[in-house]
């Protein structure tokens, strides 16, 4: 065990990869890959030479001058301050991606809405093309049917003017043979036992 005077150079060796190499000049505080660092200057009598320890945060210090002392102090104040301004953002970044979860199953879920609601809607649109077909067909029959009605009506109204020509002339032959008083003239016009409209369908089927 060491017990004063001079320490061994085993004793100021670096621990954990620190590097010991002979300086001229104090460099003081600087960074060294993203690590702060520092060096500890010792001197050597009986080898006259200036060595420097340099340490990096990831080391234990057992002695350190008061400026270092502050300027590690404000660092940790930053890296406490840093630390907790990454928390307050994995806070907010946690709560945006759980609004962004929630707004895309919401997404998702009106995006189902929507296509059976299109479902539906194509479904009606259908039904509705059906009776637009069942309507024109409809209408199709209805105008031919129509026509034939036309028709008949008009076939008709020409035979009830070819009746009513025809009625007119038996009322004239038949008020001829009353007033010339031959009833058997007559009855050969109107035979026994039948009326006016039997001898009229007779005189109707002859002119077809």
């Amino acid at each position: 065990m060491w017990s004063g005077g001079e320490k061994p150079v085993s004793m100021i060796e670096p621990r954990l990869g620190s590097r010991v190499c002979p300086l001229t000049d104090r460099s003081g505080l600087e960074m060294d890959g993203g690590w702060p660092w520092i060096e500890l200057f010792f001197t050597m009598p009986k080898l006259k030479t200036l060595y420097a320890i340099k340490l990096t945060s990831r080391h234990v210090m057992t002695q350190t001058d008061p400026a270092v002392s502050s300027e590690v102090a404000h660092l940790k104040a930053q890296l406490a301050s840093m630390t907790s301004e990454a928390s307050s953002k994995d806070a907010v970044i946690s709560k945006l991606q759980t609004d962004l979860d929630k707004a895309r199953t919401d997404l998702t879920q009106c995006n189902e809405e929507l296509r059976q609601r299109s479902a539906e809607m194509a479904t009606v649109v259908d039904e509705f093309q059906q009776l637009e077909r069942e309507l024109e067909q409809s209408e199709q029959k209805y105008r031919a049917r129509r026509e034939v009605d036309d028709e008949y009506a008009k076939d008709l109204e020409q035979s009830l003017g070819k009746q009513e020509r025809h009625n007119a002339f038996l009322r004239q032959l038949l008020k001829e043979k009353e007033n010339a008083g031959d009833d058997t003239s007559v009855s050969r016009v109107r035979p026994a036992g039948r009326d006016i409209t039997d001898h009229l369908l007779d005189i109707r089927k002859k002119e077809r």
